[in-house]
């Protein structure tokens, strides 16, 4: 039997707080495309996702549909309307 245990922050720190540079904001208010968040283990993926949607939650309306395992952070609607799934839960399974 194992355990993982992971620490999650309830504040959301803002893109400027994270450091993310200038430049975030212009893609985030693209009306198409995908980003890609990655990098090793513990190095502020999730804090900066989060940070992410909710800027946009907060600037514009959208539509945001998340799939995730687990489900870290629930967000309340503000601007935008989410719709967040959670893997093998919500969702038999995810093939890439």
């Amino acid at each position: 039997m194992s355990l993982a245990i992971h620490s999650i922050a309830t504040e959301i720190l803002s893109l400027s707080e994270l450091g993310l540079p200038a430049g975030i904001f212009e893609i985030l208010e693209g009306k198409t495309g995908i980003i890609f968040i990655t990098g090793e283990r513990n190095s502020g993926k999730s804090n900066t996702v989060r940070s992410i949607l909710e800027h946009i939650n907060l600037t514009q309306s959208k539509h945001i549909f998340t799939l995730e395992h687990p489900i870290e952070y629930y967000f309340e609607t503000k601007k935008s309307l989410f719709s967040q799934c959670e893997l093998y839960a919500d969702v038999a399974s995810y093939q890439v």
